[in-house]
């Protein structure tokens, strides 16, 4: 049988090559025959490496200072010096001869990259002959319209790359059930957004050292700032515990680091890369996720594994946004981790009975805490609920997104029950009601005008000149479609991925686009009207009648 290699393009940071890991390791349980060659970043990928080359047969680590540096072409000038860099980089994947290549990376620089790779067939973020960007797949194209830029993104990244790749028959995995009285604890986050203060880490600790004589606590460090691990080992009130707390400092790849996790009965974490990491060593875990970490995109990719998020209006950010108040910090207490962690040592079953009967209304109250599963509907992670507490309005999007993203390009019927909202997102839905009738109409303009196109395309003497004043009036409807987000921005996801479906559609000759375009607009507004049913649904569920 002969081989067939695939080139998959990830160059972003280290957390999304421990999803692509995850993905394609999946993929390689459902297809053994073919070989897989990743193309990285080196100062992304070296902190993982050892784990890299386990699932990939070869290792392409791109290394831009070193293609840069002119110092073995010292009769060159700099720029050529980096082009003969650039080319023995090339020339080591183009003699793969690769049968498809994959950008999983969906950035600027990785569709260029793309271009210059030598294969028959590509996917993701690519290059035309004319350098404008080209994406054909339709998950490749709802990442990079939606996944990136938007905060009610219902899709974990693990399943977005599966979707690609085509790897749907393997679910996610369970964590491996262990009683070793070990608890790691990775307090720091990735960057100061997602940093917990230590008087609350400090405080579950000591609770947790209190109450199980038998625990030892291991404190996990990755990065170079150690102010938040100095401060818990240094605290005035863990010195008797001293003993049975250690701190570790590896890197998040390591041997040592991995060797901790696998041997960890629980996983305590604001660190999106660690808790990316402990779904490879199957170790059950307890995520808090604050700032921009959004339980459905930043959760290990395992069952059974607990999400504590925020309950704030504002929770998820985007990461570019700065917040001088982070309130989302403050809506999550430390006795609820304790709680939890102490519920979990205990061998409890944490449904919601548990948590009214055990947890405060007040802690409850103030936090979501969900428990990741197995879709019911196909080999998919979802977060399920577990306090039932009002949904605000990005949580209720992101259900009523993933329902009609499910329907549109998979064509699967989500069962599921209507979510109880807060009070401030019925009226948000009530308001987005004119929103969606006002897209309705310009979708409805749009398939009309795209009509009109088609018909005098079918003339034998077609008249350019009407053509051309459809495609302005096509125009025209696409940029006040754009000018709807600035009002009511839970729409940009239906907005920016048709747009950018438009921008992609095929054909070779007038009526072959103006037919693509025909049929966009008839998907676009199916989209609009399935939200638009869904938000009715909603509110009427809730005691609201339109």
């Amino acid at each position: 049988m002969s081989v067939e290699n695939i080139g998959i393009v990830q160059i972003n940071r280290t957390e999304d090559l421990l999803h692509t890991l995850i993905a394609c390791s999946h993929f390689r349980k459902e297809y053994p025959q073919f070989q897989l060659h990743l193309i990285a970043r080196k100062q992304f990928a070296k902190p993982i490496y050892p784990l890299l080359k386990k699932y990939f047969n070869s290792i392409h680590l791109l290394d831009l200072k070193e293609i840069s540096n002119p110092k073995h072409q010292e009769n060159l000038r700099p720029i050529f010096s980096a082009l003969q860099n650039l080319d023995v980089f090339l020339a080591s994947i183009n003699q793969l001869n690769l049968k498809l290549c994959l950008n999983f990376s969906f950035s600027k620089s990785s569709s260029f990259l793309m271009s210059l790779i030598q294969t028959p067939r590509k996917m993701g973020l690519l290059r035309d002959q004319f350098a404008h960007e080209k994406i054909t797949d339709i998950w490749s194209q709802y990442i990079h319209s939606c996944y990136r830029r938007q905060t009610n993104n219902p899709f974990h990244p693990v399943d977005l790359y599966k979707k690609i790749l085509g790897a749907r028959n393997t679910p996610p995995a369970s964590p491996k059930n262990i009683a070793t009285g070990i608890i790691s604890i990775a307090p720091q986050g990735c960057d100061r957004k997602d940093q917990w203060s230590p008087a609350k880490w400090i405080e579950i600790i000591y609770q947790i050292l209190k109450q199980k004589n038998d625990c030892q606590i291991k404190i996990l460090q990755t990065g170079d700032e150690n102010e938040i691990i100095e401060a818990i080992i240094n605290a005035p009130s863990l010195k008797r515990f001293s003993h049975r707390i250690q701190s570790y400092h590896h890197a998040l790849g390591s041997a040592e680091l991995i060797s901790i996790l696998e041997k960890s009965q629980l996983l305590i974490s604001a660190n999106s890369e660690i808790l990316s990491l402990s779904s490879i060593t199957q170790t059950a875990s307890l995520g808090i996720f604050l700032a921009h970490n959004s339980p459905t995109t930043s959760a290990p990719y395992l069952t059974n594994t607990l999400l504590i998020s925020p309950r704030a209006n504002c929770f998820p950010c985007l990461k570019a946004e700065d917040c001088d108040h982070l309130s989302c910090h403050r809506d999550i207490p430390a006795d609820l981790i304790q709680t939890l962690t102490m519920a979990y040592l205990d061998g409890k079953d944490i449904s919601p009975q548990f948590l009214q009967q055990e947890i405060s209304p007040l802690s409850l109250g103030s936090a979501n805490i969900h428990c990741g599963q197995k879709a019911s509907w196909g080999n998919e992670l979802m977060p399920i609920d577990l306090t039932n507490n009002p949904l605000n309005s990005s949580h209720a999007f992101a259900l009523i997104y993933r329902i009609t993203w499910s329907y549109l390009l998979e064509e699967i019927e989500i069962d599921t029950p209507f979510p109880i909202i807060s009070e401030n997102t019925k009226q948000t839905l009530i308001n987005y009601q004119e929103g969606l009738h006002s897209l309705y109409e310009l979708c409805e303009f749009g398939a009309k005008y795209s009509e009109y196109a088609v018909k005098e395309s079918q003339q034998n003497s077609a008249s350019m000149e009407k053509i051309q004043d459809y495609s302005q009036k096509l125009g025209e409807i696409d940029q006040l479609a754009l000018m709807l987000k600035s009002k009511f921005s839970n729409l940009s996801p239906l907005i920016d991925f048709f747009h950018l479906i438009k921008a992609n559609i095929p054909g070779n000759t007038i009526l072959e686009l103006a037919q693509s375009s025909l049929i966009t607009y008839h998907d676009y507004s199916n989209a609009v009207r399935i939200t638009d049913e869904l938000c009715k649904s909603i509110l009427s569920k809730n005691g609201v009648q339109s």
